[in-house]
């Protein structure tokens, strides 16, 4: 009777098997072919990690837009603002001290006023060269005026 049970139960495994390996005639072949099963098998598994990869990088990089994009925004509107007020001062101040009535035109105004800050600017970095020249010729003198004085300072004692 055992011996009965054994082969029944067998055949109802094979059988189910027999069916499920017809219904899907891949598995077989990938069954019966190991080492081709073994590479797809790899093949799929790094594509799939270069897939996450890729991902991860994509939501790294948007995360990173995402926080510094309002740093950069305010950057670019401090720098906006601050040419622009410098720019309109500019005008401003030459429109005050014109010496012309006559010129109202506020194009001519702006064009004036952009001439007018480069000149005034050479004149103001000729200024402060000039200035810088000075101070450093000071600072040697006084440099060797104080090794003067720490020289005899030495000799004496």
């Amino acid at each position: 009777m055992s011996g009965a049970v054994s082969d029944a139960i067998k055949s109802a495994i094979n059988g189910t098997v027999k069916d499920w390996i017809d219904a899907h005639p891949v598995v077989f072949w990938l069954v019966s072919h190991p080492l081709i099963s073994l590479a797809s098998l790899l093949l799929f598994i790094f594509i799939i990690l270069g897939l996450f990869q890729g991902l991860s990088s994509f939501f790294a990089g948007g995360w990173l837009f995402i926080l510094q994009s309002p740093v950069k925004f305010m950057q670019r509107v401090v720098s906006v603002g601050s040419k622009s007020v410098s720019n309109v001062g500019g005008v401003a101040v030459n429109s005050l001290v014109s010496k012309n009535p006559q010129d109202k035109n506020n194009s001519g105004l702006q064009l004036r006023g952009v001439e007018s800050n480069r000149l005034e600017s050479q004149e103001r970095l000729a200024n402060i060269l000039g200035r810088l020249e000075a101070i450093r010729e000071e600072q040697n003198q006084l440099l060797q005026e104080a090794s003067a004085i720490l020289g005899n300072k030495f000799k004496a004692e």
